[in-house]
C-alpha cells in the first residue's frame, strides 16, 4: 500500500502495517480475498461499513480489555477495534455466531 500511515489512520485502522498484514490477497494467509477484496482500500472500507450494517450486533470483548466486536448475523462478517475505535481485523470467523459469542458480551 503506498502512501503515509496516516493514510490507513485515516482509513480507521490502527497502522498501515496492521491493515496490509489483514488484507494480505492470499487466501490461505489472511482476509482480504476471503472477503472477496481485491484492493486493500475496499477492504478497509468494508470493515468501517460492517460496523454500521443491517443486522451487525457489537459487544466488548470478556476478557477484561476494551475491544469491541461486531458481527453481522446476515453476512457472518466480523470487525475488531480497540479501546480507541481503530480497527484491529475484518474477517469471515470460521464458528460463526459462536465464535462472537464466545468472545463478547
Amino acid at each position: 500500500m503506498a502512501g503515509s500511515g496516516n493514510e490507513a489512520d485515516a482509513m480507521g485502522w490502527t497502522s498501515r502495517r496492521n491493515l496490509e498484514y489483514h488484507f494480505n490477497p492470499d487466501p490461505d494467509r489472511k482476509h482480504g480475498a476471503q472477503l472477496g477484496y481485491t484492493n486493500i482500500r475496499d477492504y478497509a472500507r468494508g470493515a468501517r461499513e460492517n460496523m454500521n450494517a443491517f443486522g451487525t450486533i457489537g459487544g466488548y470483548a470478556r476478557n477484561g480489555n476494551l475491544s469491541r466486536g461486531y458481527f453481522n448475523i446476515y453476512t457472518g462478517r466480523f470487525t475488531l477495534v480497540n479501546e480507541n475505535g481503530r480497527i484491529i481485523t475484518y474477517f469471515i470467523p470460521r464458528t460463526g455466531i459462536r465464535y462472537f459469542n464466545n468472545q463478547f458480551e
